[in-house]
């Protein structure tokens, strides 16, 4: 058994649904708040709607306006605070490596760097705590690494977003436009405290101070690319 089986769309695209279901199981996690950067119309393709659409409050974000107005409509009977913007906050020192730096420019930096993922949270009408930050889900065109590795200030107890599977376990790539392999994803996450738990399409992490309560896989990185586990104690 491991957490890939338990996949399962309600809305979301490669099974998170179940996955979190079960995560959420094995953390203790019953309400809170959930956070989702590029949440389309908030239904399609969606890692948090399956929780709003219970008790959870949430927090989510869309760039574009014909989406945003779909995101209201579909929200507005729930507690929902949708806000329409492009989450900023990455510097060009954060963007080294990358075959394609050459396209930061300084006035690129200076408005991206408005509206950073720790601003926007600050100004919710939410009171986000560690205790009660649950989910936040990225999906915002092969950028996710980098508001991932902007983050200062709020750290959920789940974080997902989108790598470039095309990648062998061991190679370590980064691009603006192409995204990032699955070892530039690990390897960030435990600079920023956290465990890669699961690899459904989107990787999976946990919050390091809450996996003593997972379940006793093979988190090893070849396992996780390779999309399976096997339990190190099988019962």
């Amino acid at each position: 058994m491991t957490y890939l089986n338990f996949r399962e769309n309600i809305y979301s695209a490669n099974g998170e649904d179940g996955i979190i279901r079960k995560l959420f199981s094995d953390l203790n996690i019953t309400d809170g708040i959930v956070c989702e950067f590029g949440a389309a119309n908030g239904l399609d393709d969606s890692n948090t709607a399956a929780l709003w659409k219970e008790n959870y409050q949430a927090i989510l974000l869309e760039s574009d306006g014909g989406r945003f107005d779909g995101l209201k409509k579909n929200t507005s009977e729930h507690d929902v605070e949708c806000i329409h913007v492009a989450v900023g906050g990455v510097r060009k020192k954060d963007m080294e490596g990358l075959e394609d730096n050459d396209s930061w420019t300084e006035e690129r930096e200076q408005s991206d760097m408005e509206n950073s993922i720790d601003d926007i949270l600050e100004k919710s009408k939410f009171n986000i705590t560690p205790d009660n930050f649950c989910l936040m889900s990225i999906d915002i065109d092969s950028y996710d690494y980098y508001v991932f590795k902007s983050m200062k200030k709020y750290f959920p107890k789940v974080l997902i977003f989108e790598v470039s599977s095309g990648y062998a376990f061991d190679e370590y790539f980064l691009s603006e436009s192409k995204g990032c392999s699955i070892k530039a994803a690990y390897e960030l996450g435990i600079e920023k405290g956290y465990k890669m738990i699961c690899h459904c399409g989107n990787v999976i992490f946990v919050r390091n101070d809450l996996t003593h309560k997972l379940p006793d896989y093979d988190y090893s990185l070849e396992n996780l690319h390779r999309g399976s586990y096997q339990f190190k104690n099988p019962e």
